[in-house]
């Protein structure tokens, strides 16, 4: 053995709805569903029918960061 946890042990990737990334950047959920249709924020869907929108924890950090970042206004 070469000592290397074998890849199943990768601990899984959190996964957030929609209403608690809104939450979590005290934004509209509708802001957050606007994003979404426009790429703004990587999401996918699960479930049935149109199923619910479910955003990667790093694609939330991504759209964090990018929602926290504003470019600075010439004074």
């Amino acid at each position: 053995m070469d000592g290397n946890a074998p890849a199943a042990c990768a601990v899984p990737e959190a996964v957030y709805t929609v209403a608690e990334v809104a939450q979590r950047l005290r934004l509209h959920k509708s802001t957050v569903y606007r994003d979404v249709e426009s790429g703004r924020i990587d999401a996918y869907r699960a479930g049935k029918g149109r199923g619910t929108i479910r955003i990667r924890e790093g694609a939330f950090l991504a759209y964090q960061e990018r929602a926290v970042t504003r470019p600075e206004v010439a004074a």
